[in-house]
C-alpha cells in the first residue's frame, strides 16, 4: 500500500476536511491568547528588574565620587572645583561620572551628575555634594550624596531642589560670615 504523504491523518485514520489551515490558525490563536500576557508580564517585569539594577549601579557611582572627592581632599587639601580636577588627578574616571541610564555619552563628566563645589568635608553635613539630572531613573527617586559622603534616594524631583537651595542658602551664609 503507498502512502500519500499529501494526506494527514488523526488517531482514527480519517483525514481531517479542507486543508487544515483553520486548525492552524485557530491554535495559533488560543496559544497566542493564553501565553500572550504572560509574555507581555514577564517582559515588564524583566524591563523593571534591569532598571532596577542599573539604578543601583548609578548609587555605587555615587558613592565612589563621594570616595574620590575624599581622596582629592587628602592629596591637594580641598574639593576640587569640577568633576574634570578627579579624572586630571588620575582618581576617578569618566565612567565614574556616567549613569547606566543615562543617553548621553561617556567623557562628559557633568552630564549625569551636578556637583556643588565650595564645599569640604568640614561643611554641614546635610549639604548635598552631587545629585543626579532629572530625567534618569526617577521611578525610583533621585540620588543624592551628601557632604558627610552618604547616598540617598530622594523621591521626587522637587525635593532634590528644596534640598539644594538649602545647601546653597548654608553656603552663602558661611561665605558672609568668613568675610
Amino acid at each position: 500500500m503507498a502512502v500519500n504523504e499529501s494526506v494527514v491523518r488523526d488517531r482514527s485514520g480519517v483525514p481531517p476536511r479542507g486543508n487544515g489551515t483553520w486548525s492552524i490558525r485557530a491554535t495559533a490563536l488560543l496559544l497566542l491568547a493564553v501565553f500572550g500576557p504572560m509574555v507581555v508580564v514577564a517582559w515588564w517585569y524583566i524591563s523593571f528588574a534591569v532598571s532596577a539594577a542599573k539604578y543601583g549601579v548609578c548609587m555605587a557611582n555615587l558613592r565612589g565620587i563621594g570616595q574620590s572627592l575624599s581622596v582629592y581632599e587628602q592629596r591637594f587639601g580641598a574639593y576640587p572645583w569640577e568633576f574634570d580636577d578627579l579624572v586630571r588627578a588620575g582618581i576617578a574616571t569618566p565612567k565614574d561620572f556616567c549613569c547606566p541610564m543615562a543617553v548621553f555619552s561617556i567623557g562628559d563628566v557633568d552630564r549625569c551628575f551636578v556637583y556643588i563645589p565650595g564645599q569640604s568635608s568640614a561643611s554641614d553635613p546635610r549639604n548635598v555634594l552631587a545629585y543626579e539630572r532629572r530625567g534618569h531613573h526617577e521611578q525610583f527617586g533621585t540620588n543624592v550624596l551628601f557632604a558627610d559622603m552618604h547616598a540617598e534616594n530622594v523621591k521626587g524631583y522637587d525635593k532634590v531642589m528644596k534640598l539644594v537651595a538649602e545647601t546653597d542658602g548654608r553656603l552663602k551664609a558661611a561665605e558672609r560670615a568668613g568675610k
